[in-house]
């Protein structure tokens, strides 16, 4: 099925690291099978972030987070749209979001990496 092909394709290209193949495969799959799994549970989206360049992961984490809000990557993406905001300049912003994760996300394994963030930002 397309499905398959498409998140096979997607794996195959992770696994060799090659964002460009991956991202195609995950944006053909988030527009020919919105139904999937995959899609419906957040995950071709969680990859997708990690597939894109950091302005647009920065826009993608807050949908992702809006739709998946209960996807146990939640906290991650909000890292990383941290990191990402602090290396586009964007101090602040990146400090309100390590605030956030700080807040809504107590049991998170990210905890000490966001921590860490916020020294690096102060």
């Amino acid at each position: 099925s397309q499905l398959s092909d498409d998140w096979s394709e997607f794996l195959k290209a992770w696994s060799v690291r090659d964002k460009v193949a991956a991202r195609a495969a995950l944006e053909r799959l988030i527009a020919l099978r919105p139904d999937s799994p995959a899609v419906m549970e957040g995950d071709a989206a969680f990859y997708l972030i990690a597939c894109v360049d950091e302005a647009r992961a920065i826009t993608l984490a807050d949908e992702f987070v809006r739709r998946y809000s209960a996807h146990s990557g939640c906290d991650y993406v909000l890292y990383f749209k941290a990191v990402y905001l602090g290396r586009a300049g964007r101090r602040q912003e990146a400090r309100e979001t390590c605030r956030a994760i700080l807040a809504d996300y107590p049991a998170s394994g990210m905890r000490s990496h966001v921590r860490a963030l916020m020294e690096e930002l102060e």
